[in-house]
Parts: structure tokens; C-alpha cells; sequence
């Protein structure tokens, strides 16, 4: 295939980077970035389940070729139409085997061009152009489900990054690339980088990992772009300028069903737990940017990240975060989303909690619909029993220890007002106290760190 489309190489992942061999691993996989950017174009096997299946499939040579008939109309006479299955891009592309592989998505991220083997025919796609079989002068955008539904999430979606990184590019600010060509049509304009960083972590945490180590690696080519283009530095899976907002993350969207996969949190160090890429969770999403936020309730003393190698983007040793801000004891009722009535929402990062004591921490305040919300975290202290699978450095000794268990939003009233509410007189009517959070008014803020 390499020397029909005319080249001479052709850089393959499990031929090129030793197998088994950790030294090799940690040289390579950090310029995956390179690999990919550089690549004239990239191959996909789309339709192959596994890494034997092959480029090709058996298909019908009619799949490649358009229906078209004329409709007869009373109004508007003969009508040329075209009969196509619409999906077809969803279908073989966004819902593809290869795409559910989380090293693929910032292999489309960053590859200049793709060429895509799908079940019944080939696609294109690059920074100009979709393409396919049937319409190889360019898909209409209404058979593209993720760009025509731009809610729906998807790696397509992000093929914006290119555009989005230009017109936040921190570098080079004068150089807009408004000459090249290249990406004629955004399927979403970003109001800042790091909504465009939500939607890339919302697709990567849906895709699958072999090895559960790799959570940051797989992404690492696309956080360096990220980095480089936008002036911020990466820590543990959040950036420096956006770090309270992104502390915000959830497990879990709260309009998903009650039998989504569960989260699950591997047994061998991989992030700290106020990092997504602490768990395993499919439904993972950035939850607001700053536009919608405002107000610091907590101020952060240091970050501290330790990686295991040179690659500050890639596997890590330690990382832990030293806050100081109002920690407010509560206690929760074993479930995985809680709606509290007369305070808002816990949504928590596992469906089992460690430890039995939770605090409540206040991050930032929201107006959705002229309604004022306050969100923040639910932090646990650190068990006795959990601290020999975490890591530790220098910088915890001495500290208060916390972990990240879940995030909280108050929906009803001044937030100021209901983080000082007291027990009603009338509790009785309240209904049964272990729906409820009451908070202490007089809650001094404290130093802390969260591993």
C-alpha cells in the first residue's frame, strides 16, 4: 500500500517502538506528536477490531455508487434526487472500531490528512476536506452528524483545533494563516481554548485504553500543540491558567443514564485524585469554562507534579495541589448522583466512597438562567488504610491530606447565604436528615493539600 500511494516508508507503532522494552517506550512516546504532524498521510484501518484485521474488507461495490432517481412532484414537476444511507459517516468513521481507541484520537487531532478504510468504502479527512467514495468532491455537511449536531461530541468536532489554536496561538499572534487555505468551515467557534480542551477530553475519555498506564501518554501529543500554541503549563491533566475551572470536571453527566459503565479507579498510581485521569470514566467532561464562572472561594498555595520521566506531559510520580479555602463538613447518603432538597447536587467521582467524613469545598459561582449556583468539590481525608497505594513527596509532610471523591453545586438562593445556612427551627418537617447538608457559618478557612 506504502509504495502504491508512492512513498518509500511507512512508520507503524508496533514495528518502529521495541516491544516490551520501557526505554524505547519512554524515548518514543513522547514525539508522538512529531510522528503524527509530520506524517504526510495517515492510514486507518476503521473497520479492523484489532491490530491483525487488516486494511481491507468484502464489500458491495454498490455502496460506492449513488441512487439517483427523479420524484415527480404536482408542484415543481421532475425533482433529481439521490438515495444514500445518511449515517454512513457515524457509522464507519465516528463509531468505527479504530475510533474507539483513545491513542486514535489525537492521531486524527494531529495528522495533517487521514485516509480511512471503512466497512463499505474509503473516507478522507483533512484540515479542507471530508471526502468518501460516494461524494469525493466533499460530504455534505447534513450527512456529518457530529458537525450539523455540534452537541454531539465528537473527534470531527475538534478537527476545528487547527483554527481554534491559531486564533488563541500565543506564539506567533500576528501570523492568523489567513492565506493558506486550510479549515474552511468551523463546526464550533470557541470562545477559549480550554472549551476547545473540554470537548477533546469529553471524546478521549469515551475511547478505551490496552494498557490503563497510558491515560496520559495517549494524549500527550496533542497537550504539547495544546501548550505551545495557548502560552499554559500542563498539570496532571489540567493547565495552570484554567486550573479552579478545571478542578470543576465531573465523573459522570448528570443527564446520563443510571446504567452507564461504571467509573473505576486502577490499582496502581496514575494521577492524582483531583485529576480526570485519575479514574476510568466514560462520561468524563470538563463541566464550565470561565466565561460562565467567576469568584475564587479558594486560593492556590502550589501545585506540585513530579513525572516519571523527562515528559512533564506524560506518566507521573507524584502530583499534589495545596489549596487554602473554607472546608465545610457534611456527610452523604451512599448513591451515585444525590439531589438534596433544600441545598443542590453531589455527583460523586465512584459509586464506592472511601472513609465516612466529607467536606465540602467552595471553588467558584455560576448564573445559569439568572439563577445562582456555587460549585466546588467533596473532599475526604486521606484513610490510613489507602496511603500506602498513593504517592507522596516532601512537600505532604505535615499537611492535611484530602482526596477528591466527588463535586457538589447549590441551586437554590444567594449561594453566599446558603453556605451559612443553619438548621430550621421546624427540622421536623424537613423530612429525614440524611438528605440534607447543613453548613456552619463560622467555618474558618485552612491550608490543605489534596493528593
Amino acid at each position: 500500500m506504502t509504495r502504491q500511494l508512492g512513498f518509500r516508508y511507512v512508520w507503524i507503532d508496533s514495528l518502529c517502538i521495541i516491544q516490551g522494552s520501557k526505554e524505547d517506550w519512554d524515548n518514543e512516546a513522547p514525539m508522538m506528536n512529531k510522528v503524527y504532524r509530520n506524517a504526510f498521510l495517515t492510514l486507518g484501518a476503521m473497520a479492523s477490531p484489532h491490530g491483525y484485521g487488516g486494511l481491507f474488507r468484502s464489500r458491495d461495490p454498490e455502496m460506492t455508487s449513488l441512487c439517483q432517481f427523479k420524484l415527480r412532484t404536482e408542484d415543481a414537476g421532475d425533482i433529481e434526487c439521490l438515495m444514500v444511507i445518511s449515517d454512513f459517516w457515524e457509522r464507519e468513521v465516528r463509531h468505527a472500531p479504530l475510533s474507539q481507541r483513545a491513542w486514535v484520537v489525537q492521531e486524527r487531532i494531529l495528522a495533517p490528512r487521514s485516509l480511512y478504510f471503512g466497512e463499505s468504502q474509503l473516507y478522507w479527512e483533512c484540515r479542507q476536506h471530508h471526502a468518501c467514495e460516494l461524494f469525493p468532491d466533499g460530504i455534505p455537511l447534513e450527512f456529518m452528524s457530529d458537525i450539523k449536531e455540534p452537541q454531539a461530541v465528537d473527534v470531527v468536532s475538534v478537527k476545528a483545533f487547527e483554527a481554534t489554536l491559531r486564533r488563541f496561538n500565543k506564539a506567533d499572534p500576528e501570523d492568523d494563516h489567513s492565506d493558506d487555505g486550510e479549515v474552511p468551515w468551523v463546526p464550533r467557534q470557541y470562545e477559549s481554548p480550554y472549551e476547545l480542551w473540554n470537548d477533546i477530553l469529553e471524546s478521549y475519555a469515551k475511547c478505551a485504553l490496552t494498557k490503563p498506564q497510558d491515560k496520559l501518554v495517549a494524549i500527550s501529543g496533542v497537550v504539547k500543540d495544546f501548550a505551545n500554541a495557548v502560552g499554559d503549563e500542563y498539570l496532571a491533566g489540567l493547565w495552570r491558567k484554567n486550573l479552579i475551572n478545571g478542578l470543576l470536571w465531573v465523573a459522570k453527566d448528570q443527564r446520563a443514564p443510571m446504567s452507564s459503565p461504571p467509573t473505576v479507579r486502577p490499582e496502581t498510581y496514575r494521577a492524582p485524585s483531583w485529576s480526570w485521569a485519575s479514574i476510568d470514566a466514560p462520561g468524563t467532561k470538563g463541566q464550565a469554562c470561565e466565561r460562565d464562572l467567576y469568584g475564587d472561594y479558594i486560593q492556590v498555595l502550589e501545585v506540585h507534579v513530579e513525572p516519571r520521566a523527562d515528559d512533564p506531559t506524560g506518566e507521573l510520580k507524584h502530583a499534589c495541589l495545596h489549596l487554602q479555602g473554607q472546608l465545610v463538613k457534611t456527610r452523604h447518603k451512599p448513591a451515585f448522583h444525590l439531589e438534596f432538597p433544600c441545598f443542590g447536587t453531589f455527583i460523586p467521582d465512584m459509586e464506592e466512597m472511601e472513609g465516612e467524613d466529607f467536606f465540602c469545598l467552595p471553588l467558584r459561582e455560576q448564573v445559569i438562567g439568572e439563577k445562582p449556583y456555587i460549585r466546588g468539590l467533596v473532599l475526604a481525608p486521606c484513610p490510613e488504610e489507602g496511603k500506602d497505594r498513593r504517592s507522596f513527596c516532601d512537600k505532604c509532610l505535615g499537611k492535611d491530606l484530602y482526596i477528591r471523591v466527588g463535586t457538589f453545586d447549590s441551586e437554590l438562593g444567594d449561594p453566599l447565604k446558603y453556605l451559612g445556612m443553619r438548621k430550621p427551627r421546624d427540622w421536623e418537617d424537613w423530612g429525614d436528615e440524611s438528605d440534607h447538608l447543613w453548613f456552619n457559618q463560622d467555618t474558618p478557612m485552612s491550608d490543605f493539600v489534596i493528593i
